[in-house]
């Protein structure tokens, strides 16, 4: 089995990486290759091991390319909601995963900028302001207009992503197994502007239709700058995500667990 391995440099040197990694190459199954973050998975992985926090696990899911290549997270970094395990987690429980771990599937979504190149995305694709003024962003589901939002922006979000920046810019939570795409306008410059959610099959048309420019950035990656009358066009992916769950993974005490102590102290 060959097994990719996805670290951020500075934390190489974490004890449970370096103890998974021993007890990996101690089997003459697996064939362990440690890649940088900016090498692309090469087709013959089996499987893909992720050491960091979601920017990582982000990273690892672009890398794949919408290949059927499974991913593990173990959370080294802060909140950690992608990934299955923390650092303190039974090394030998990470390995049992890796080799015998429910398959789950995430929704992905593509973007496509004027009918160009598609671009993918696990969590969210945000249109902003590329200044200090708020942008108009017409907004067209199923080739029907549904709404105009002048603000500084907007995020189309996946149910995974609805814990992410969406969550932050007060959208709703969505359970992994909700069909579902929600839009968010940021700071929107009105009392009726409020998050809507729609069905996954929806084809969902943004219009850039104000006078000032923007940007567009799909799961924290900076992707160029928009200018007036571009259309953004996001739908759900005929590709997913797959993750490796032990089967012990509560998505409701996990999101009680990691939202609570999200902004406080470790003590």
């Amino acid at each position: 089995m060959n097994i990719a391995i996805l670290t951020k440099p500075h934390m190489e040197s974490n004890p449970t990486r370096l103890k998974v990694l021993e007890l990996l190459r101690s089997f003459s199954d697996y064939c362990v290759k440690e890649i940088s973050l900016k090498e692309e998975i090469s087709a013959d992985t089996d499987k893909v091991l992720v050491f960091g926090g979601d920017g990582t696990m982000l990273e690892a899911v672009r890398a794949i390319r919408g290949r059927d290549i499974p991913v593990l997270g173990v959370n080294l970094g802060h909140l950690g909601f992608l990934a299955s395990f923390e650092q303190n987690a039974d090394c030998n429980r990470i390995i049992d995963c890796l080799k015998n771990g429910e398959r789950v599937s995430r929704m992905l979504l593509d973007i496509e900028i004027n009918a160009g190149d598609i671009m993918r995305s696990l969590n969210e694709v945000v249109i902003k302001s590329a200044g200090t003024r708020p942008i108009t962003l017409d907004i067209s589901i199923d080739g029907e207009f549904a709404d105009s939002f002048h603000s500084d922006g907007i995020i189309v979000s996946s149910p995974a992503g609805s814990t992410a920046y969406s969550l932050s810019a007060g959208g709703p939570v969505l359970a992994p197994d909700v069909d579902a795409i929600v839009i968010i306008p940021i700071c929107a410059h009105s009392l009726h502007s409020r998050p809507l959610v729609v069905n996954a099959s929806s084809k969902i048309e943004i219009k850039l239709s104000g006078e000032h420019s923007g940007i567009i950035s799909v799961d924290g990656a900076n992707n160029g700058t928009l200018g007036k009358n571009e259309i953004i066009r996001v739908t759900k992916s005929l590709k997913s995500a797959v993750f490796l769950s032990d089967g012990d993974e509560n998505f409701y005490a996990k999101l009680l667990k990691k939202m609570n102590r999200w902004g406080t102290t470790n003590k």
